[in-house]
């Protein structure tokens, strides 16, 4: 029921309204208490006070806020970033020998499972820079060989200026800046070399990948099936610039030679000539120049032309419009890479 004198809604048992002071059982005189319109509904609106806090309650709770976020904080700053920032673990393998049979060099062997996408650089200390001590690199030109799985396999320098005295003790640190597959981050390693003066280790076989690269034998059957020569191609020719040596072995009476050409994205190219004669030595020559991309062929400027197979990654040297012979292709290419296609 509601009042008769200010329309609030009552309980059955109320004998007086709350809102206004008016009884519930007497039909007349009522006077209107309220101050405007408004119809209030006591049971509706009415709400239980809230019981304040005690200021100890309060400060129990900001303490136990503050200490929640400050372990949150220190186990994110002092576990999970370090984690999220550790380099991926690398192994290296040091050493020093002689490649070429006569290039000294010193180097370092990657781990083979490497997931290394780029180097960023490389620079050489000839002291060992893990103890703490500063001082400028003495070089900065590196060198590097890939697996056969085009994993990164190994990092060298050429020791050849650096005035090396058989019987003294040497050190050296490499200092590799790498980014790996899936992240921008680059991260720095150092490892520290140690050895003799005196190089005479044969480190070819070490430093370098001579396995041939599986499905480019030189045989003439290319992926398809189809013969090496076919001139289905794409345009993308990038295949010729990652860190391939394409050769292909001659063979006249005595005179075994080898030449093995290597093009870069600049569109220069160098090629590197192996010759011997019977039991003598073998002669190496090299010549540079430039080339460019034209009509799906690698043509150079002085007149040789190769036909480009992106479709197969295969190259091949054309004569007259038709292929006189296909190359191999080989990781790197060196005087035992070229032993090894003779079988020597």
């Amino acid at each position: 029921m509601n009042c008769k004198n200010c329309g609030t809604r009552l309980s059955e048992k109320a004998k007086v309204c709350p809102n206004c002071g008016a009884f519930v059982d007497d039909s007349s005189g009522y006077t209107l208490l309220a101050s405007d319109d408004r119809i209030y509904d006591v049971y509706s609106t009415e709400k239980k006070q809230k019981k304040k806090n005690s200021p100890l309650k309060n400060f129990i709770i900001f303490l136990l806020v503050i200490l929640i976020a400050g372990g949150g904080g220190l186990l994110f700053f002092g576990k999970i970033q370090p984690m999220l920032n550790k380099p991926p673990e690398l192994t290296f393998k040091e050493g020093s020998g002689i490649i070429n049979k006569d290039e000294k060099v010193i180097y370092v062997l990657l781990d083979k499972n490497s997931d290394i996408q780029y180097i960023h650089g490389v620079k050489l200390y000839d002291y060992d820079k893990t103890s703490g001590e500063l001082r400028d690199a003495v070089s900065d030109e590196y060198e590097y060989t890939k697996s056969i799985d085009s994993t990164f396999r190994a990092i060298y320098f050429d020791m050849k200026d650096f005035n090396l005295v058989n019987g003294e003790k040497y050190t050296y640190t490499f200092e590799m800046k790498f980014s790996f597959n899936g992240s921008e981050k680059i991260h720095t390693y150092t490892d520290a070399v140690s050895f003799d003066g005196e190089i005479t280790e044969d480190a070819s076989d070490i430093v370098f990948d001579h396995s041939l690269n599986e499905g480019s034998q030189g045989s003439g059957e290319n992926k398809k099936g189809t013969t090496a020569a076919s001139t289905e191609s794409k345009e993308d020719y990038s295949f010729i610039h990652e860190g391939y040596w394409y050769t292909y072995p001659s063979t006249q009476g005595n005179v075994r030679s080898i030449s093995a050409f290597k093009f870069d994205k600049s569109n220069n190219y160098t090629v590197t000539d192996y010759t011997k004669n019977g039991n003598e030595d073998w002669k190496v020559s090299t010549e540079k120049g430039t080339y460019k991309i034209q009509d799906g062929a690698a043509v150079l400027d002085n007149g040789a032309s190769f036909e480009l197979d992106s479709a197969n990654d295969t190259i091949a040297e054309t004569a007259d419009g038709k292929v006189t012979q296909l190359l191999t292709n080989r990781k790197y290419n060196s005087i035992q890479n070229t032993e090894d296609f003779f079988g020597l």
